[in-house]
Order: C-alpha cells, then sequence, then structure tokens
C-alpha cells in the first residue's frame, strides 16, 4: 500500500522524543539513584561475615568450589570507625545497627555516650520479630550491638541482662557463662539466673539432641555452649547445631510472624580464625556462612517478600593469596595443603598443652609433610613456655564489671605464650600453602557488599558502613533512625 512520505518535520519531532524519553529513562542510573520500590520488603535478614575480606572469598571459591553470594554482589563498603581508620566489631556493628559511627569498642553509644536506637529496637517497637543467631557468645560485640548500650564491649554481664529485657523474639549462640551464676557453671557476680528469669516470662527453651535442633515457638532462646561454640573444623557429637541449622529452623518460626521480622545472622568465628591467621580453620567457617546463605536464599526466593543483605564488619588478618617463603616469590598458592588439616592451631596447642607431644601432634593434625630440626626446636620452647604459663581458669576474667573499668583498661596488652604457640602452628600451615597475612588483627580494606530481594537496587556501589541502616530505615521508613543518622552525620 502506498504510504505518503512524512514531512521532514515530524521525522525530526519523532528522532527528538525518542532521545528526551530514552534520556529520561537513563538519567536514574547515570546519577547513581535506584529506583523507588514499589512495596517496601515485610522482612530483613542482614548477615554478617565477622572478619571475611575479598582475599579469603577469593581463597574460598577455589578451596570449596563457589561462593554462593557471588551472583548478588552489588557493591563495597568503607569500614573506618569515628575514632580510627581501622575499626573493631564493636564499633561496626554499631555503625551497622544504628548508621551512626562510634568509637572502637563501644557498642550502641553515639561517641558522645547518647544511647542510639537500632533497626532492631525500631522493628520490635512496629510489632516484628526479632532474632540473632551467632556462633559466638550471644553478648558478643556484633549481636550487642543490635539491642544493647554499653561502655565498653568487655561488660558481657550488662548486655545479658539488657538482652534479657529487650524482648528480642529468638537468641541463638553461645555463652551461658554471661547468663548464668557461678553455682549453675556461669559468671554472673550478681548471681542472677537470666536464663530462668526468661523462662518464667514466657521463654521457650531451644534445645539439641540427636544432631535435631528444636525450637518449640517463640520466643525462645537456646545457648549451646559456655563460651563460643566450637570451630567447624573441630567439631564434634556435643557441639551444638551449625550455623545453617540454627538459621534454616529459625526461619521456620521467624516466618509465622505476620507482621514480619527482622534477623541478624553472624558468621562469627571466621574472624577468630583469622587472628590466629588459621587459613584452614577460617576456610571452614567460611564455608558455614555460604551454606547458611544458601539457606537465606533459598527462603527469599520461596517467600518473595525478604530483603538479604550481607555485609562483613572489617577484615581481619589481612590474608593474600600467595607470598613470599625462604626469599622467594611464588606465583602460586596451595589450597590442597590446607584440605589436609584436621583442627584448628587453637585445638592442636590444647592437645599440646594437655600434654601431648608437640611435634608428632603438630603433623598428625595438620598434614605437613615434616618439620626442619630448627623448627622442632622453635615448637618445642614454644610449647613449654604455653604449658608453663598456661593457667586453667573459668573463663570469667575476660568479662568485665562496669566498676573496674577503668583500672582494666589501663593494663597494657600482651601475647600470651599460648596465643604464641597457636599463631606459630597457623604460620607454618601457611607457609606450605603459601598463604600470607599482614596482621593479627584488623585492616581498613573495602569489604564486599551483597544484596538480594525487593529494595536489592538501593545498594549498589560504594558506601560507607552507615550505609546500610540509613537504607533499611529509609526502605522500612523508621523514621526515628533516619532522624538519629541526620544527627550524627
Amino acid at each position: 500500500m502506498y504510504r505518503p512520505a512524512q514531512p521532514c518535520y515530524m521525522t525530526s519531532l519523532k528522532r527528538y522524543l525518542t532521545v528526551v524519553c530514552l534520556f529520561l529513562i537513563l538519567l536514574p542510573c547515570s546519577l547513581g539513584v535506584a529506583a523507588a520500590t514499589p512495596t517496601p520488603p515485610r522482612n530483613i535478614i542482614l548477615m554478617i561475615s565477622d572478619g571475611l575480606g575479598p582475599s579469603a572469598i577469593t581463597a574460598a571459591r577455589e578451596y570449596y568450589g563457589s561462593f554462593a553470594l557471588d551472583e548478588f554482589f552489588t557493591g563495597t563498603i568503607r569500614t573506618h570507625s569515628h575514632d580510627s581508620a581501622v575499626t573493631d566489631s564493636a564499633a561496626a556493628a554499631t555503625a551497622l545497627a544504628t548508621g551512626v559511627r562510634t568509637r572502637n569498642r563501644v557498642i550502641g553509644l553515639a561517641p558522645d555516650k547518647t544511647p542510639l536506637r537500632t533497626i532492631m529496637q525500631e522493628a520490635k517497637a512496629r510489632n516484628m520479630a526479632t532474632a540473632l543467631i551467632v556462633t559466638t557468645p550471644v553478648t558478643h560485640a556484633t549481636p550487642a550491638a543490635f539491642v544493647a548500650h554499653v561502655q565498653h564491649r568487655k561488660l558481657m554481664y550488662d548486655v545479658a541482662e539488657q538482652e534479657a529485657n529487650s524482648g528480642t523474639d529468638l537468641l541463638l549462640g553461645g555463652g551461658t557463662m554471661d547468663w548464668l551464676p557461678a553455682t549453675k557453671g556461669g559468671c554472673r557476680p550478681d548471681k542472677q539466673d537470666l536464663l530462668s528469669m526468661l523462662k518464667q516470662r514466657g521463654y521457650h527453651t531451644a534445645t539439641y539432641q540427636n544432631n535435631t535442633l528444636q525450637i518449640p515457638a517463640l520466643p525462645a532462646i537456646g545457648l549451646f555452649s559456655r563460651d563460643n561454640m566450637d570451630y567447624v573444623i573441630d567439631r564434634r557429637a556435643d557441639s551444638g547445631p551449625g550455623l545453617a541449622e540454627m538459621t534454616r529452623q529459625a526461619l521456620v518460626q521467624l516466618a509465622k510472624h505476620q507482621q514480619g521480622f527482622i534477623l541478624m545472622v553472624e558468621g562469627s568465628r571466621i574472624d577468630h580464625a583469622a587472628h590466629d591467621n588459621d587459613a584452614a580453620a577460617m576456610l571452614e567457617e567460611i564455608r558455614a556462612y555460604d551454606e547458611t546463605a544458601r539457606v537465606v536464599l533459598d527462603f527469599a526466593k520461596r517467600d518473595g517478600a525478604t530483603l538479604v543483605i550481607s555485609v562483613s564488619d572489617h577484615e581481619t588478618g589481612g590474608m593474600s593469596i600467595g607470598r613470599d617463603r625462604d626469599n622467594k616469590s611464588y606465583y602460586a598458592w596451595r589450597p590442597e595443603v590446607l584440605r589436609k588439616v584436621r583442627a584448628s592451631s587453637t585445638a592442636i596447642a590444647k592437645l599440646i598443652i594437655a600434654g601431648a607431644d608437640p611435634v608428632s601432634t603438630v603433623l598428625k593434625y595438620t598434614g605437613l609433610p615434616g618439620l626442619t630440626v630448627q623448627e622442632q626446636q622453635e615448637l618445642v620452647q614454644l610449647s613449654h613456655a604455653a604449658r608453663e604459663t598456661y593457667k586453667q581458669s573459668s573463663g570469667c576474667s575476660s568479662r568485665w564489671q562496669a566498676g573496674e573499668l577503668q583500672e582494666k583498661l589501663k593494663k597494657p596488652w600482651k601475647v600470651s605464650a599460648v596465643k604464641q604457640l597457636r599463631y606459630w602452628i597457623s604460620e607454618k600451615v601457611s607457609q606450605h600453602a603459601l598463604v600470607g597475612w599482614t596482621t593479627h588483627g584488623h585492616t581498613g580494606t573495602d569489604i564486599n557488599l551483597y544484596a538480594y530481594g525487593p529494595g536489592y537496587e538501593n545498594f549498589r556501589g560504594n558506601f560507607p558502613i552507615t550505609y546500610i541502616a540509613k537504607a533499611v530505615a529509609e526502605l522500612m521508613d523508621f523514621k526515628r533512625i533516619s532522624a538519629q543518622i541526620r544527627k550524627y552525620q
């Protein structure tokens, strides 16, 4: 059919309108502005991989084959605290929970010591369910920052009391020593039995028997160890549930809550292994975190209304893939060395201190081919020093009371002989695996950010660590959090 040619001015107009439309569509992306989420998520799951840096993720992929969160990588996070370029877990977790930077070792307080509102407290005020799942004591720095406010992270008796009064619907992890008096195997100087108190208030007890975790109903608490839960590499029949199992069963209960929930899950002991530069133990903790992420993502995909955020609080250890050894640079690393390790350096050191032969014990549990004469002499000397200085204790000295805080802070910190033995064992394994480390502390490296679910597009880019709480507050309309962030900007 014949169509008359359009006037040239009409063709130009169409082209102009097309260009304008494309510009308006692309403008938000070019400005870094995320598209508005039509409806906010009903549930928030914040996963924290304590101490996990980018190099360790690279190592994990080769060590066990994959990393579930790779598909949902959205950006990176800058981690410095209010008073240091290198944060600790207390300040980092406070920033994640409140959107405000604070001083290292401080929990839930602003730099001016004002108590800060947390996203979990806001959720509770809205009648959402709240839950904390960790493999450290539940009073440790990261979980504490979501519900407690104390001057120093070592004030764990105060943290336990605040957690007991917080109304948190589910607490799973370790740390009975902070909840019970000495007469019941704990450390509390005030002789309170906080677990019995919670039971009187209607809390159920989560139990682990025959490799099965039971959470009868919410609210509930389950503490499966006196202090830290066992490293994955050291797990025994009585080690309690793994992180993935705790999370799986928690989601069964939390999903019943009609008003939605906020869940914080921490892969806590990645950090502890990295502090010891224990590559094998660290990678097994990362694997456990990865398995937990799969549980969480499967739930979120089925649910359709759950936002999942995964982030580290900082990097620990400064792990590198490849290192110099004997004044030679190697363009390689050897994960097969780490796959032969059968116990953490902590567990190996305990065996040696208890009387086991140092050399044969190290070779048995690390899988190393041998030790030089000089290395054997070093190991024997370190083992002797560790045995001489080691004192069997209740562990209560690692918990402080508010009245003794200033005196405790004056005492100089030093690396114990027991730690030196652990460090030596870890270093020998790392040398053979060609894994390097820069520190036994934290680093200031940017860490990875992952997000999935409604609102995930708000997490694309490089952000300060305070941004997580800010974005959650905006998505969930937590007005008090947003106002608090503006105050302390």
